[in-house]
């Protein structure tokens, strides 16, 4: 299931579209529910001006919530969001796996990034593969698309899918 919402700087008011899109994907049978970029922590420069005062706590309390929820629903997510990085470095842009049992396995940060995107974040150094029900599965973030070298080291990675997660800018 592949899900979209307006999504915004109010972290709770993500979490709760995010939490009935999982439900609704779990109900309709799916095995992973796919969510846009930043879609639990808002997109820095669309949703937020600055990250100054932005609430790092409250995020992580929902994406707990979203790790609880996977668990409890027994369902794959990728989730968008921002990940905090230590001392003043800027955080990643990121995509978590989280699995039905509940455990994140692996965050995939946005490599290349906009001008914009700098301002607010730093470029990720790794791709991220995983199995979901025996097929090989790899993640990229929205301007990544423009980089097609990405797709061919996931091919040769011996990826079948990749989820490109893009942001809902509701233009």
């Amino acid at each position: 299931a592949s899900c979209q919402f307006p999504v915004s700087a109010d972290i709770i008011s993500n979490y709760r579209f995010i939490e009935s899109q999982m439900i609704e994907a779990k109900l309709k049978k799916a095995d992973v529910v796919h969510f846009p970029e930043c879609a639990l922590s808002g997109y820095p420069g669309s949703d937020m001006e600055t990250l100054d005062n932005f609430n790092w706590d409250q995020l992580h309390q929902m994406t707990d919530s979203v790790i609880s929820t996977a668990k409890k629903l027994k369902i794959w997510v990728l989730v968008g969001s921002l990940h905090r990085l230590s001392g003043n470095n800027k955080p990643h842009n990121c995509l978590y796996v989280i699995t039905p049992e509940g455990k994140v396995i692996d965050r995939y940060d946005k490599r290349f990034c906009t001008s914009s995107d700098l301002q607010y974040s730093t470029p990720g150094d790794h791709f991220v593969t995983f199995s979901i029900n025996g097929v090989s599965c790899g993640l990229l973030i929205c301007y990544d698309i423009r980089f097609p070298e990405l797709y061919r080291e996931y091919r040769k990675l011996g990826c079948d899918v990749i989820f490109q997660s893009f942001y809902n800018a509701r233009q």
